[in-house]
């Protein structure tokens, strides 16, 4: 337990540092957690109970799920407010996605596909760069301006959606895991 619990505070701790994307690549995660006495059909059924608790309707999020091979893939969304009269036009959703696929005493987690999806359509930004902005966008000033505000906003709040992500999905496992026998209620 003492070990698993170590595991969870590096990943947490290393996950800001490491999410830094070079310049060209989209914004993505995508972790290998080793979890002893874990097998991949317990794995597996825990994460289908995390979404079912962290999303606001498992059937939207869930894209596939397959229960032989212990894979998941799922789309979710933050909601993207800006309170500011000049950029307000970037208001709407990051979308992404979760893909999750277990192995007896391991888990693999990528979330990626960070999107950035105004209300209004026109003002559409795409893929999200952690770094820089992305290789063909055009090099209008607006353009350019505009992307780099979204990323500025958008990019805090993306990195603490996928820390909470991993928190709770590892928290649900430990409790799965190592629960007590004595929880006979």
């Amino acid at each position: 337990m003492k070990k698993l619990l170590i595991t969870l505070l590096s990943v947490i701790s290393i996950l800001p540092l490491s999410a830094k994307a070079p310049i060209g690549k989209p914004f993505a995660i995508d972790t290998v957690i080793p979890i002893e006495n874990a097998s991949a059909d317990l794995l597996y059924k825990t994460a289908n109970v995390w979404i079912a608790k962290r999303f606001r309707s498992a059937n939207d999020v869930i894209q596939m799920n397959d229960a032989e091979t212990a894979h998941i893939i799922g789309k979710a969304s933050i909601k993207f407010e800006v309170d500011n009269f000049t950029w307000y036009i970037l208001s709407g959703y990051i979308r992404y996605t979760i893909d999750f696929q277990a192995k007896d005493g391991r888990f693999r987690l990528k979330i990626n596909n960070f999107s950035h999806e105004p209300y209004r359509d026109d003002w559409r930004m795409g893929l999200i760069y952690d770094n820089g902005i992305p290789a063909g966008l055009s090099d209008e000033f607006l353009i350019a301006a505009t992307y780099k505000e979204m990323q500025k906003r958008a990019m805090p709040l993306i990195k603490q959606e996928v820390v909470d992500n991993i928190t709770s999905l590892l928290y649900d496992i430990i409790d799965a895991v190592y629960k007590d026998s004595d929880d006979d209620w």
